[in-house]
C-alpha cells in the first residue's frame, strides 16, 4: 500500500515537473494567436524611418495594450496605449529601432523581415503575448 501510494506520488511530481520544464506557452497558458482578427502593420512594407500602424484586437475595453517590433538585426522597439471598442487598438509610431532601452538611442529600422508581438493585460490579469504578426522594412 505504501509502495502505491509512493509511486503515484512520484507520478504527479514527475508530471508537475514536466509542464513547469516546457512553460506556459507549450502547456496551452497565456499566448494564443487570433487567426479570426490577427495583428496587422501598415503601411506593409514600411519605410525605415517612416509611419507605421499597428491594429487589431485583444483584450478588452480600457485594458492596456503593447506592441513589440523586433528588427531583421535584433533591434526592437516598444509602442503601447489602450485598448478601445470591442477590443480594437491602434498604435501609431515610426518604424525605427533601438539596441539599448526604451528611451533609445533611436536609429532607421534596418531593411528586412520584421516581428511585432503584441501583449495585453489590465490592472488585475495579465494576458501575456496574444497576438503575433509579420511584416517587411524597405
Amino acid at each position: 500500500m505504501i509502495l502505491r501510494r509512493s509511486i503515484v506520488l512520484a507520478a504527479v511530481l514527475v508530471g508537475a515537473g514536466v509542464l513547469g520544464f516546457i512553460g506556459p506557452t507549450e502547456a496551452g497558458a497565456v499566448h494564443r494567436s487570433n487567426s479570426s482578427s490577427p495583428c496587422v502593420v501598415s503601411p506593409d512594407p514600411v519605410a525605415s524611418g517612416g509611419a507605421l500602424t499597428v491594429s487589431g484586437k485583444a483584450g478588452r475595453s480600457g485594458d492596456w495594450v503593447n506592441a513589440y517590433l523586433y528588427y531583421s538585426d535584433g533591434s526592437w522597439v516598444m509602442l503601447g496605449g489602450s485598448i478601445g471598442g470591442g477590443g480594437s487598438f491602434s498604435l501609431s509610431g515610426t518604424a525605427v529601432a533601438t539596441q539599448a532601452s526604451l528611451w533609445g538611442p533611436f536609429y532607421p529600422a534596418p531593411s528586412g523581415p520584421a516581428t511585432v508581438q503584441i501583449y495585453a493585460g489590465s490592472a488585475n490579469r495579465d494576458l501575456g503575448m496574444v497576438e503575433t504578426c509579420r511584416f517587411s522594412v524597405s
